[in-house]
């Protein structure tokens, strides 16, 4: 009874540990504005997006979004990228690079979807202004952690490129 009791206790605590892990963190901290939805306000979409990219060797499960779409992006002149939908998936190439490396690739590929669109009306991306810079390298990083914040790519009034830290309302 009580070898029963001590299996059935340590078959729990193995569910426990098993029900917590990360599967995958996604993430956009990048110089583009990234919405999962249709903001407010007027935007014109200029192309439909769809990227692919085969992630290996990354055994933390965290995925920068900005990182995967930026060559895409920046082949086009938007502002943002809205309506995105982001799927994690093992295809039949992942499968013949985890078996070739014994699983040790833990291959999977990462598809993005969404609009890439111009704003039209800057209501689309209200917000407070957090910071101002001339090169994104020049923002502050732990402002790009705000809640709700984005990186808008604008003109000031002498007509040169800013990149400002916006937290959305």
């Amino acid at each position: 009874m009580k070898k029963l009791f001590a299996i059935s206790l340590l078959g729990i605590a193995g569910l426990f540990l098993l029900s917590s892990c990360t599967i995958a963190k996604i993430s956009g901290h990048g110089p583009l504005p990234l919405l999962l939805n249709q903001p407010t306000g007027k935007v014109q979409v200029i192309k439909n997006i769809n990227v692919s990219k085969m992630v290996v060797f990354d055994y933390t499960g965290s995925y920068d979004v900005s990182e995967i779409i930026m060559d895409e992006f920046e082949k086009i002149d938007a502002d943002a990228i809205i309506n995105i939908t982001i799927v994690l998936k093992n295809t039949i190439a992942d499968f013949f690079v985890n078996l070739i490396t014994l699983g040790l690739a833990q291959a999977r590929t990462v598809e993005i979807q969404g609009q890439a669109v111009r704003i039209e009306q800057m209501g689309a991306l209200q917000g407070k202004v957090l910071q101002e810079a001339y090169s994104y390298s020049q923002l502050n990083p732990q402002l790009l952690m705000t809640p709700n914040a984005a990186v808008i790519k604008a003109k000031n009034a002498e007509g040169q490129t800013v990149y400002r830290v916006v937290q959305l309302q």
